[in-house]
């Protein structure tokens, strides 16, 4: 309209036109998170009007945005790493979730051999480089807790590679004696399976011996080989010794009925059959020899039996849901789009939690987090359109989440 910018804003204002327009341009441009196109502005009212009282605003802005673009660039430097870095902690975070309690019971040949393949390919023949990132102490415990889930499934072959890769990777330092230690555990583990094996073998002899005396003997001897995955044979031969007639003093008759039912429920457990488990349950409150006998041990057993029945099932449904059907590329993208947040990497961690939230099937609070995260993804990366829609689709799916407040409040004030 042709006002000279250098007219004061009012009679009695020593402030400007120009120094209000430039003032709001560089607010806007910091507001709107435009740090490249804010710099030359920013200069400018610096340079032109040394003494306005928005010159310290204006630096501290062209300060900040200075930084964030330094920490931009240093970020794309040192994603790369990270990212490989993070890959493999989730990959052995999953795979050693295998190895808690409620979890390592459940893991059967064939499913062992799936998780053997992941581990082999994304540890064994990993980059040295990325294992090298762990702390020496966490490098060690984290790479070999596989080792138990190997030694577990018999699988000495593993039990070495994880072996040698520990001795590689914690070469001087505190941890290299535990790394050579792991020598003395795989000689034990040979000196175990050598026994368990002659032990098998007269058990065997025994339960084909028509020696019932014999056969009990290695009914009671089952327990020791709960830890071998041998539940398909404890089930055949237990079963096999419930239908037998035993006429031994009803003693001995008692204690032997026992443990073969106390052997199949606990394989089953192990199998994750409690459909099955049921009927083998209800078979032993049914049994004639065991109810005419039965004392306080029968029903401390018929109690444990409950306690599986009740726990045994809540724990397969956790394994399944945790292990069996979660697909690990979900934590590999949550991972990624964290280290992209903490190294700046803004469109990025759009991408990854974009894709996070669209393709798998997240527990409901894994995906409201992701969710809030996106929209904080938005926000620092300036695209506040999209932000906006993120941010009222937040509220309306998730109403009561205690991100929903603080997202309203942020709707409200948010760059148009």
């Amino acid at each position: 309209k042709g006002i000279p910018v250098n007219r004061p804003t009012f009679q009695t204002s020593n402030i400007t036109i120009g120094e209000y327009m430039s003032f709001y341009d560089c607010l806007a441009l910091s507001l709107l998170k435009k740090y490249e196109s804010l710099i030359e502005p920013s200069k400018a009212f610096l340079s032109q009007y040394p003494t306005s009282m928005y010159f310290n605003s204006v630096k501290m802005n062209l300060t900040s945005a200075l930084k964030e673009i330094k920490k931009i660039e240093e970020g794309k430097k040192n994603v790369k790493l990270l990212l490989a870095y993070s890959e493999t902690n989730e990959y052995l975070k999953f795979l050693n979730s295998l190895g808690y309690h409620g979890h390592i019971r459940f893991v059967q040949k064939k499913m062992y051999q799936k998780f053997k393949k992941i581990y082999t390919q994304k540890i064994i023949k990993g980059n040295r480089e990325t294992l090298l990132l762990f702390e020496p102490y966490d490098r060690f415990d984290d790479i070999t807790e596989f080792f138990e889930i190997a030694k577990e499934n018999l699988d000495r072959e593993l039990m070495v590679q994880i072996k040698n890769l520990a001795i590689e990777i914690c070469e001087d330092t505190d941890q290299e004696e535990d790394a050579y230690s792991l020598e003395e555990d795989i000689d034990d583990y040979d000196e175990e399976r050598k026994k368990h094996e002659l032990k098998k073998a007269e058990s065997l002899e025994n339960l084909t011996s028509n020696d019932l005396k014999k056969i009990a003997k290695s009914i009671q001897w089952f327990w020791l080989m709960r830890d071998k995955k041998e539940e398909l044979f404890i089930i055949e031969w237990s079963t096999k010794y419930l239908n037998l007639k035993d006429e031994r003093e009803d003693e001995s008759v008692y204690s032997t009925r026992l443990k073969a039912y106390e052997n199949i429920v606990e394989a089953l457990d192990r199998l994750g059959d409690f459909e099955e488990m049921r009927s083998i349950v209800k078979r032993y409150k049914a049994d004639a020899f065991l109810l005419k006998n039965k004392d306080h041990e029968y029903d401390s057993q018929a109690r444990e039996f409950k306690s599986y029945l009740r726990k045994g099932p809540k724990d397969y449904a956790n394994f399944k849901t945790n292990i069996l059907n979660h697909d690990i590329k979900s934590n590999i993208l949550i991972g990624h789009a964290d280290v992209y947040l903490n190294n700046y990497q803004y469109v990025d961690e759009i991408s990854s939690r974009k894709e996070v939230i669209e393709k798998y099937d997240l527990k409901v609070d894994v995906k409201e987090l992701q969710h809030y995260l996106l929209y904080m993804a938005y926000n620092n990366a300036g695209l506040f359109k999209e932000m906006n829609k993120c941010g009222n689709d937040f509220v309306k799916f998730y109403p009561k989440s205690n991100y929903a407040e603080t997202i309203r409040t942020m709707l409200t004030i948010s760059p148009r």
